[in-house]
């Protein structure tokens, strides 16, 4: 499939959305769990994960310590160097709908690979995490709290909601807490806060 963007030349559909018969997508295509605990995600790095998931399955003596992992985790992201570096392009709203308490949020997912939804401070990178999940009051968000029961939307820090629904357009990678997969046929994810668990957090002196 080819689109055309704002006038400028034709951009193809990224490969996680056009390559439907992908060996680890057809050998992760049931839903792992209804719940999550920390953070789901939709997009382009969970294709990388799920490659990579893949592959440490089959061949784990390949995948002998950490920090040869490190380096063919990025060998996998290397093959999509094309769809990150045209993100801005090929527009992740013409596949993915996000409404947020209501509130049609699609386009602000525009120029994003990933939509990523937390239940914590963040999973990402602590530069990140620092400029996005630890500011006070900024652009009309609260701070995030593990119990504020605010469900966190993130692309770049998109919203904080009480009900959550996205609706996939396409078939699409999604991760579930580690848990990567592939939903081959559109569907409606509906997202709530459902309950908290109580944690014992050992502080050292």
């Amino acid at each position: 499939m080819i689109y055309k963007k704002n006038g400028f030349p034709l951009i193809r559909t990224p490969k996680f959305v056009l390559d439907t018969h992908h060996n680890s997508y057809e050998k992760y295509s049931s839903l792992p769990n209804t719940h999550f605990m920390n953070y789901t995600s939709f997009g382009l790095d969970v294709a990388i994960t799920l490659n990579f998931h893949d592959q440490r399955t089959q061949n784990p003596s390949k995948f002998s310590s950490s920090l040869k992992n490190k380096f063919l985790y990025l060998n996998e992201s290397c093959k999509y160097l094309d769809e990150f570096a045209q993100a801005a392009m090929w527009n992740l709203a013409s596949y993915i709908c996000l409404i947020c308490d209501g509130e049609d949020l699609t386009d602000t997912i525009r120029y994003c690979h990933t939509l990523v939804i937390l239940n914590i401070p963040g999973n990402l990178p602590s530069i990140i995490s620092k400029d996005i999940f630890q500011c006070i009051k900024s652009n009309n968000f609260d701070r995030q709290d593990f119990d504020d029961k605010k469900i966190e939307v993130v692309a770049s820090r998109i919203a904080q909601c009480n009900q959550l629904r996205i609706e996939l357009c396409y078939p699409m990678t999604v991760q579930i807490d580690d848990e990567s997969f592939y939903l081959p046929s559109s569907t409606a994810v509906n997202i709530n806060h459902t309950d908290q668990i109580l944690m014992l957090n050992n502080i050292k002196k």
